[in-house]
C-alpha cells in the first residue's frame, strides 16, 4: 500500500480534492480510522499519467463526475491508538494528524492537529504556504469522531450526540478569513 501521506502529499501540488477523516469508536477498547480523497478528474488523469496507481491498497470509487474517491481504512485497539510508535508506517501514517488520549472514567480525547492550517493564515506562513493554500480554494477537510457519547467539542456536535464534526473550509479559512483553531478537539465515553 502506498501511504495516505505520500498520496496527500503529491495532491498538496494539485489542491483538487475534498479530504474526510474519521475516527469511530467500534467499543470500549476499539476504533475505526477511515481517511477519504475525492481527488477531480483532471487531477486523477494527471496522477495516473505521471505516478500511477497513488490510491494502491485502497477502496477506490470512480463517482458519477469523473472523480476519484480513495478510501483507507483500519481498525486499531485503543492501546495502538494511544501509542502508535510500535504500528506499522502505513498505519502509523494514517494516524499522523490524529492524536488519542484516555482520560479515564471511560473518556478519550481525539485531537486532529490543524496548525499547518492555521499558521498558513498568519504571518507565519510563507510565500510557498500561501501559493499551496491558494489551490485549496473550493474544497474541504472534514473530521469527524463518534461512536460514544460526546462530552465536549469544538466542532458541531450532531443531535443525537453520538458524534462531532469540524468541516475546514479552504475558501473560507484562508481567503474569508475565518480563524481556524490550533486543534479540532472531542471528548468522548467509550460505548
Amino acid at each position: 500500500m502506498r501511504a495516505f501521506t505520500s498520496l496527500i502529499l503529491l495532491l498538496f501540488t494539485a489542491a483538487c480534492m475534498d479530504i474526510e477523516s474519521r475516527v469511530v469508536f467500534t467499543g470500549p477498547d476499539r476504533a475505526e480510522v477511515t481517511q477519504r480523497v475525492i481527488i477531480d478528474a483532471e487531477t486523477r488523469s494527471m496522477i495516473d499519467e505521471n505516478a500511477g496507481d497513488m490510491c494502491e491498497g485502497a477502496r477506490q470509487e470512480v463517482l458519477a463526475d469523473g472523480s476519484q474517491s480513495c478510501t483507507f481504512s483500519a481498525e486499531f485497539s485503543l492501546d495502538a491508538l494511544t501509542a502508535p510508535g510500535d504500528l506499522p508506517e502505513a498505519e502509523r501514517e494514517l494516524l499522523d494528524s490524529i492524536t488519542v488520549e484516555r482520560l479515564g472514567e471511560g473518556q478519550v480525547r481525539v485531537s486532529y492537529d490543524l496548525t499547518t492550517f492555521r499558521d498558513a493564515t498568519t504571518d507565519k506562513a510563507t510565500d510557498e504556504t500561501r501559493r499551496i493554500v491558494a489551490m485549496f480554494l473550493g474544497h474541504t477537510f472534514t473530521m469527524e469522531v463518534g461512536g460514544g457519547e460526546i462530552v465536549s467539542a469544538n466542532g458541531e456536535i450532531a443531535a443525537d450526540g453520538r458524534s462531532a464534526a469540524y468541516v475546514l473550509d479552504f475558501t473560507e479559512s484562508f481567503e474569508n478569513g475565518a480563524e481556524i483553531p490550533e486543534r479540532f478537539e472531542v471528548v468522548l465515553r467509550l460505548p
